[in-house]
């Protein structure tokens, strides 16, 4: 969708006029059951907005704002404030169900707070080289690179399930509540366990890889299908597009497995040169 820029100057200056006095303004769009909706966040408030200027929701947050993201699958909003990440999902009290299942926007659609990412936290083992061995205490006149108090940039990938968070170095968070079991002879193929188990309910967050690059991280995006995810550390001439690289076991006929071998997940990643800074 696409509006002109003399509505959107007048809707942003509509919006300032509600909220004079704050400072460091961020606006995000999405659609919303249908309905266009724009996220404005200034110091410790995000506020939701039709597309007509209607304030659908104000979210109060304990410290400042610094970036969010819309997820466009089913319009759950991110927030970054100092150490953490918010997940906030849309809820219609008369509809009783999220609002990814309401065929048309609701008036009373409400945000609630569904789960926390502390930025602080440790990678999990779920990808062999998740951790970064070169984050170790920073060697003799190198300065400390910025510690994850303060993100720059967030996104989401295209099913939702994955966040990349940049902040003085990089992070990468999956939903494991959404993870694959693991497989054995007896467990389901993926697609049977996803047609017998309903989706659930919680998020489960984790960190699964963390990189330092060669200055804080300004900018992230994933890709369309949300294979491939782009960063750009600040001041830098390269942008590095990260990937899941999967190594698949030797498996061996003529040996019966109870527990068959499983594929090795590993982060990689490949450079594209710029001649300029980015």
């Amino acid at each position: 969708f696409f509006f002109g820029s003399d509505f959107f100057f007048a809707l942003c200056r509509w919006i300032g006029s509600k909220h004079s006095g704050l400072v460091g303004i961020m606006l995000s769009w999405n659609i919303l059951g249908g309905e266009e909706v724009l996220a404005y966040a200034s110091d410790h408030q995000v506020t939701v907005f039709t597309s007509c200027g209607r304030e659908v929701s104000t979210l109060q947050m304990d410290k400042e704002v610094h970036c969010m993201a819309w997820c466009r699958k089913d319009g759950r909003l991110a927030v970054g404030t100092e150490g953490q990440v918010h997940v906030y999902r849309p809820y219609s009290p008369s509809a009783a169900s999220k609002l990814d299942n309401v065929t048309t926007f609701s008036r009373d659609v409400e945000f609630q707070l569904k789960a926390t990412l502390d930025l602080g936290d440790a990678v999990s083992s779920e990808y062999e080289n998740g951790a970064d061995p070169a984050l170790g205490p920073p060697s003799d006149g190198e300065e400390a690179a910025p510690g994850p108090a303060v993100p720059t940039c967030i996104d989401w990938n295209v099913m939702g399930d994955k966040l990349v968070v940049g902040q003085g170095l990089l992070a990468l968070w999956e939903d494991s509540a959404l993870r694959p079991p693991k497989r054995d002879k007896d467990a389901p193929s993926w697609r049977v366990f996803r047609s017998e188990v309903a989706k659930p309910t919680h998020e489960a967050w984790e960190k699964v890889m963390e990189r330092r690059q060669a200055g804080p991280i300004s900018s992230a995006a994933y890709g369309p299908d949300g294979r491939l995810c782009a960063t750009v550390a600040e001041g830098t001439k390269e942008v590095l597009v990260w990937f899941v690289e999967v190594l698949q076991p030797k498996i061996d006929p003529t040996q019966n497995y109870d527990v068959y071998p499983e594929a090795t997940s590993r982060f990689s990643s490949l450079t594209l040169r710029h001649p300029f800074a980015v």
